[in-house]
This record gives structure tokens, C-alpha cells and sequence, in this order.
């Protein structure tokens, strides 16, 4: 585990049992939709303050901030460590070699907003946490952390996934009558129409995915549901499921997620076989985050799993 993951992660663990109380002590009744929304920003606040000061201690260069915004959104970003800590460092006096001073600075890590906040607030397990350090656009390192069951998961450009500190890889499996695929229940999918999709756009693809899932779990040796599409495409970098069928997935929340699965050997594509990376976070006419339907396997389960697809739809 590199230096900055292993700081990041030894932080989500002193912090777990703060969060898991955090959830626990409250007693919701569910009828008021302010105090469930208080909660889900406190567990994020928490988070963010947590992981901010971890990373400030230990890379004073480094910027923190919430996914989606900029530096200045970050309480304990470099706008404000002046005022925190007396008078920043000069960068030009700093100790460091020029080359190193200019790495070191170069990194910034994104914290995504609480996955499944649903599941948290009802007490089940399947929700967690996520960051990523981003050179440029480059993703350096991810970390998906479940605070109740305390699982990691976690990967380095170029250095393999893992979890709980154990090396991960996609399944090999590459009979699709004997793999297991997780992917999103149909009546959990929200369709959401935007100017530039038109009125039947969204219930158009949600009427494909179903009859293309449908064709795919007539053919596998199973299907189980997931409600975490992160979660689920760590399930198939973990190799607990062989395959992952996707739709409708905001693939800048699931930044961390794609990275490890990448990292792990997994190939992303959509259903026409465009690949998919975690670099991107691609955008819809409206200025909205794009939805991806996509395919998490290894490349010959891919390729089996796409021609059943364009057989399906002939």
C-alpha cells in the first residue's frame, strides 16, 4: 500500500466507529425529509473534515476537495491553512527539491459524497465512502471504504488492487453459463428526462436494459440484485461476482470504483462496446452528469456478454 493510501485509510479506520455512531444515534421516523437529508450531510461532513486534516498533516501541498467542486470548497484546502496555521509556507523557501516540491503539489484528492445513502440511513451495510488522488485528470490512487462492515478496497496507478490489504483480480471466468452477474434491479431504475433527450429517451433505454438483462440472466448460472453500483463493480474486481451489468450509472461517483476494477484487470465498456475509463466524467447536452449503461468484466467474458446483447436485439 503506498504512503498516502496507507495515511488515508489508517484515517477511515479511527474514524469508523465515529460514523457507524453518528447513524445509530438517531432515532428517525423517516416522516420528515429535512432531518433524513441532516444526517446524510453530517455523515459527509464528517468525512470530508476527517480525511481533509489526515491529508493536510501529511502533504501540506496536496488540495482537498468535495467531488464536483474546486479547491476553494474544501474548508481545509490550501486557501485556508494561512489562517489555520500562521503564514503558509513559501513555496519558493521550501526544503524539497523543485521537482519533488512540484509533484507533491500536483496531487488533489476528490472525496465523493456518501454512496447509498439509503442503505445508511436504514441501517444496512451495503453503503460507503470514496476518494481519489487526481494528477491533472489522471487518477493516482482510489479508496472505497465500508464503514460498517470495514472493508477496503484500494489501488495505485499501476501497482494492482486490493482488499483488506490482500491483491484482487477480475474473475476468469469466461463461460457465461456458469457466471454469476450483479447488476441493477429494473424497478430500481429512475428514468430522468432532460431537454435534450426528449420525452421517451429515458423510458426507451430503461425498456432496453430491461430486455437486454433479461436475455443475459436466461443465459447465467445466476443474478444477484445490488442497489450500490460501486459497490457492485468492486464486487467484480474482487472476483465475488464474474460480471456487472449496469445501468444508468454516474460514472463520476463511480471514480474510485472503475479505477480499482481497472486496476484489478476489468474491462468497462458500454453496451455497444465503447470502452469507458474512470478519467472521464462524461457529460450530457444539459450540462448534467452523464449516465453510462455499461459492462465490468474481464475481456473474453466481455466479449461473450456483447454478443449475446446484439443477438438480443436483432
Amino acid at each position: 500500500m503506498q504512503p498516502a493510501v496507507n495515511i488515508v485509510v489508517r484515517t477511515l479506520r479511527n474514524t469508523r466507529e465515529h460514523l457507524i455512531d453518528l447513524v445509530n444515534r438517531e432515532s428517525l421516523t423517516f416522516s420528515d425529509q429535512q432531518e433524513v437529508s441532516e444526517l446524510i450531510r453530517r455523515v459527509n461532513e464528517s468525512f470530508h473534515q476527517d480525511v481533509s486534516r489526515a491529508i493536510e498533516r501529511a502533504y501540506p501541498r496536496h488540495t482537498v476537495i468535495a467531488a464536483g467542486g474546486s479547491a476553494s470548497d474544501s474548508k481545509l484546502g490550501s486557501a485556508g491553512k494561512a489562517g489555520k496555521f500562521g503564514k503558509a509556507k513559501d513555496a519558493s523557501k521550501d526544503e524539497r527539491k523543485p521537482n519533488e516540491a512540484e509533484q507533491l503539489a500536483a496531487l488533489t484528492w476528490e472525496l465523493m459524497p456518501v454512496h447509498n445513502p439509503i442503505s445508511m440511513v436504514r441501517g444496512w451495510s451495503d453503503w460507503g465512502l470514496s476518494l481519489v488522488a487526481k494528477r491533472g485528470d489522471d487518477i493516482e490512487h482510489a479508496i472505497y471504504f465500508e464503514p460498517i462492515t470495514g472493508v477496503e478496497y484500494t489501488a495505485s496507478r499501476g501497482k494492482s488492487a486490493s482488499k483488506d490489504d490482500r491483491r484482487i483480480r477480475i474473475s476468469p471466468q469466461v463461460d457465461l453459463s456458469l457466471s454469476l452477474l450483479t447488476g441493477n434491479p429494473v424497478d430500481n431504475i429512475t428514468v430522468e428526462k432532460s431537454e435534450a433527450d426528449g420525452d421517451n429517451a429515458g423510458e426507451a433505454e430503461k425498456q432496453d436494459y430491461t430486455s437486454n438483462l433479461k436475455a443475459l440472466t436466461t443465459l447465467a448460472f445466476g443474478f444477484r440484485p445490488g442497489f450500490n453500483a460501486p459497490l457492485a463493480l468492486l464486487q467484480a474486481a474482487s472476483n465475488q461476482v464474474d460480471a456487472a451489468v449496469l445501468s444508468r450509472v454516474d460514472m463520476s461517483e463511480c471514480a474510485a470504483a472503475a479505477f480499482i476494477a481497472q486496476e484489478a484487470g476489468a474491462l468497462l465498456t458500454r453496451f455497444d462496446g465503447t470502452p469507458i475509463n474512470s478519467r472521464t466524467n462524461p457529460r450530457s447536452t444539459a450540462g448534467s452528469a452523464a449516465k453510462a449503461t455499461l459492462i465490468c468484466a474481464n475481456a473474453k467474458l466481455t466479449k461473450t456478454l456483447l454478443g449475446q446483447l446484439n443477438s438480443s436485439q436483432r
